[in-house]
């Protein structure tokens, strides 16, 4: 349970019952991720659920897709949200790749990270006015374990270019680990085709846009990083959230 406990206090924003690390469990740590997901997933889910149902339409109605894009950026510490804006300001300076990389380390916010994220919250709230779940709530359970899924294959599969997750690389990873993820995240977009229908597309295109923004953002800064992963994460689960408009 170690992992999980490892996982839940660097992931989650509520307090960990449990208060365990072990530097040795890191690539286990990782595999915990999507049940990190999971509760996410079903916290947002029941948030949204309670919004729809409770708060009424009219001078309040802003509120509920408010709730729906926020959700998860308070319940995950914003962490994720701080590798897209740190992605934002490497990226989009346009400097030799040393540069970009000494950026996406600085721990001051650049004038790219600010723009970005404004145009995101903007976006992603708009997106949500439109929605319909309509008994789709349940959807938002399985957007963050996909989310996570990719998270935890990309940080296991491609060899990152220093930092913490240098470490996991050192020794070679079993070919179990990264297997383990695809395999959960194959059965959360099975289930979502099967109770969710053509809806469940949204968990596809959020695949597709996680494994774009990784390998791009990897090119542009020479190897993976956590930055990497939780710009990725925000990305692509944007874009489940986009998708899901036209569902």
């Amino acid at each position: 349970m170690t992992p999980f406990f490892m996982a839940w206090g660097m992931f989650f924003v509520l307090p960990c019952p449990v208060r365990k690390w072990d530097e040795n469990k890191f690539r286990e740590m990782l595999l915990c991720l999507p049940l990190i997901g999971a509760l996410i997933g079903l916290l947002w889910t029941d948030a949204v659920f309670l919004a729809e149902r409770f708060i009424p339409v009219g001078r309040y109605g802003l509120l509920t897709p408010a709730i729906v894009f926020l959700t998860p950026w308070l319940l995950s510490g914003f962490t994720h949200i701080d590798g897209f804006m740190d992605c934002s300001d490497a990226v989009l300076s346009r400097r030799d790749i040393e540069e970009r990389r000494r950026i996406l380390k600085d721990s001051h916010v650049g004038a790219f990270a600010v723009i970005m994220l404004v145009a995101l919250a903007a976006l992603s709230f708009a997106v949500c006015t439109g929605i319909s779940f309509s008994g789709r709530e349940w959807l938002l359970l399985l957007i963050p374990v996909v989310s996570r899924c990719g998270s935890s294959f990309c940080v296991l599969v491609l060899r990152p270019f220093g930092g913490t997750y240098k470490d996991i690389h050192e020794n070679g990873v079993p070919a179990f680990y990264p297997l383990c993820c695809a395999a959960v995240c194959a059965a959360a977009l099975v289930s979502g085709f099967v109770f969710f229908g053509i809806s469940a597309f949204c968990l596809v295109s959020e695949i597709i846009i996680y494994a774009l923004t990784a390998l791009a953002l990897r090119r542009n800064l020479g190897g993976m990083s956590g930055d990497i992963a939780g710009c990725s994460l925000t990305v692509s689960e944007f874009a489940a959230l986009l998708t899901l408009l036209f569902l």
